[in-house]
């Protein structure tokens, strides 16, 4: 608008000489020429300026065309962070939405360890024995009720473990056979459910894991055909040992196991429920993206932070999500993988809620070390010992149907536990194959007759009172009470 000024004003050359500007620099504002000018010109902004003012038709062109070449220099520097800018954002997109996952590793290092899962129930059982003091009156009852929702998902969680267990260098190769050996038998026994593979209990070999990963990979899969016919482990086709049982106690339909047992057992059972609700979790999630997905296709070509550029295209059918997470936690487990990659994956996924798979190898470490221990650890072996012996008499479980005839001996079973386990806590675990549901309690170690009357009499009507609640389709979520 100057310059114009001034070419108007060069006919008259004596009028031109005369022009002045004044604070606002032929401006609307007295700022924003002044920042300007001070931005190029650093300290000496103040001679330019003054000499806009007393000698404008000499210093314009030379400030004007400055100005034009910082502007050019500046929208050049613009674009080049601009690309550098986009990809930060595609960067940390899912993780500017993510505001648990800081607090969730945090507190939950911590949480999974034995003896905060100890302290959990016997919070549980100090505010029931509040409860009765203030009521006067007796409350009976699992402190924590589990349900398995998928067997599937402990096919998965076994394998993981396992896999894991494999790469422990600084275990023998007997030790990793007995844990093994535990986590193939006796604990699918536990959970009715197929019993894997035991028969490379003594070919520790990195090889063994691959027909494992091939069993994942089909398992997985399963994901893109929800509501179709799963597909059973091959593995779980395979003849493999057995304990002796009550004939016909395991395959009845509302069978149910009972195990009285110690902390280290609790904290496993715990431990390797968390595992499985986190991978049963993880699968729900990766169903309801397969959902949406196939909905969103219908109305849309791309999804909508692939459109506005906030996200890359991911060539991974969203079908296999659940098998590549099961890939990535492996990876993560073998060092393979760095944490932050392996969570942006699982962002890139599952979006927010993928938090809950942050911490599975801390996790399934914990369980290889707690199943290290079961397996080896004299007591632990007494305990398994006790409820083998059991479970062949009759005593450790069996069909709800004819829980009655077991009361006598279900009740030896309580003496000897309460015996072995006199200077321990001491915790009743049922397993009900209808609804595969998981109830523990804490028992207290010095009872009266009368308070073991009362019990026994629990222990009979608890079974009953499930099978109603499965029947009349009651919630099975997990809780405590």
């Amino acid at each position: 608008m100057i310059t114009r000024q001034l070419t108007i004003f060069l006919p008259f050359l004596s009028e031109v000489a005369r022009f002045r500007l004044d604070n606002k620099l032929g401006g609307t504002s007295e700022v924003i020429g002044r920042k300007a000018i001070k931005r190029i010109y650093g300290d000496k902004h103040g001679g330019i300026i003054d000499g806009l003012k007393k000698s404008p038709q000499a210093v314009i062109p030379i400030v004007l065309k400055r100005l034009k070449s910082k502007d050019e220099e500046w929208c050049e520097a613009r674009r080049q962070f601009s690309k550098i800018w986009n990809e930060q954002c595609k960067k940390y997109h899912l993780k500017s939405l993510d505001h648990q996952s800081v607090t969730f590793k945090q507190t939950d290092i911590k949480s999974i360890r034995p003896k905060n899962l100890v302290t959990e129930i016997e919070t549980l059982y100090d505010e029931r024995m509040e409860q009765v003091t203030d009521q006067s009156k007796t409350v009976t009852g699992p402190h924590i009720t589990i349900t398995h929702k998928d067997h599937h998902i402990l096919e998965d969680a076994r394998a993981l473990i396992i896999h894991h267990l494999r790469r422990q260098s600084h275990l023998q190769n007997e030790e990793k056979a007995k844990v093994k050996l535990f986590l193939n038998g006796f604990l699918q026994d536990f959970f009715f459910a197929p019993r894997g593979d035991v028969s490379d209990d003594d070919h520790d070999t990195d090889e063994d894991s691959s027909e494992e990963d091939d069993e994942t990979r089909s398992r997985g899969s399963r994901a893109s055909n929800k509501g179709g016919t799963r597909r059973s482990s091959r593995k779980a086709d395979r003849p493999a040992k057995s304990v002796k049982l009550t004939p016909g106690d395991s395959d009845a339909p509302d069978a149910y196991n009972l195990f009285f047992t110690n902390d280290q057992w609790y904290a496993f059972l715990r431990q390797h429920q968390i595992l499985c609700e986190r991978l049963f979790q993880i699968y729900t999630y990766n169903t309801a993206v397969v959902e949406q997905e196939l909905k969103d296709r219908k109305n849309r070509k791309e999804p909508t932070a692939q459109a506005i550029k906030m996200r890359q295209p991911n060539p991974m059918p969203v079908e296999h999500y659940y098998t590549h997470f099961l890939s990535l936690v492996k990876d993560l487990l073998d060092c393979n993988v760095e944490p932050a990659v392996y969570e942006d994956k699982l962002r890139e996924m599952f979006g927010v809620n993928s938090y809950i798979a942050f911490t599975l190898d801390k996790l399934i470490t914990n369980i290889v070390r707690q199943s290290h221990t079961l397996a080896t650890d004299t007591m632990c072996n007494q305990i398994k010992s006790s409820y083998l012996k059991q479970r062949a008499l009759g005593g450790a479980g069996g069909s709800l149907s004819t829980q009655l005839t077991r009361a006598t001996v279900e009740s030896n079973y309580l003496k000897d536990a309460e015996q072995l386990l006199s200077e321990h806590n001491l915790y009743k675990i049922h397993f009900y194959k209808q609804g595969s549901k998981l109830t523990i309690e804490l028992l207290d170690g010095e009872q009266t007759d009368e308070t073991e009357t009362e019990q026994e009499t629990a222990r009979t009507e608890e079974p009953l009172q499930i099978v109603a609640s499965i029947e009349k389709g009651e919630s099975m979520d997990t809780s405590t009470s």
